[in-house]
């Protein structure tokens, strides 16, 4: 009975995240520490190879969720430019690789909430 309860409670969790994050003013990268998980360059493994090929720069914007382990999950790319070059994805994938601080550096819980990032991409030097 309690482990169904469980399923139960874990399942309705994850069901109502989103929308209940959405309630909650948007977290920036002003408000919350980012991590990976693992020492080391993380960055240049993510710049997307068509994009690198071609030696094209851009941007995308990205939104998370900061799940209750405060991994950052559920991102979506808002806005990526110049389009089709695979910024977003490459962003989105990138973000996805990150934990979140538990709090904010206010003090205020981060999991259940989302967070809105910028990442710019640019090319190494010659």
């Amino acid at each position: 009975m309690a482990r169904a309860l469980l399923v139960i409670l874990l399942l309705a969790a994850s069901l109502g995240a989103s929308s209940w994050a959405s309630d909650m003013p948007v977290l920036t990268e002003k408000d919350v520490l980012l991590h990976f998980d693992t020492p080391g360059p993380h960055t240049g493994r993510y710049y997307s190879e068509k994009a690198l090929a071609a030696r094209v720069e851009g941007a995308a914007n990205v939104q998370c969720l900061v799940g209750w382990d405060y991994r950052l999950t559920h991102c979506k790319v808002l806005a990526e430019r110049p389009r089709n070059w695979g910024f977003g994805k490459a962003s989105a994938d990138f973000y996805s690789q990150m934990f979140a601080d538990p709090v904010t550096r206010t003090g205020v819980q981060t999991a259940g909430r989302e967070i809105r990032e910028h990442m710019n991409f640019k090319l190494p030097e010659p």
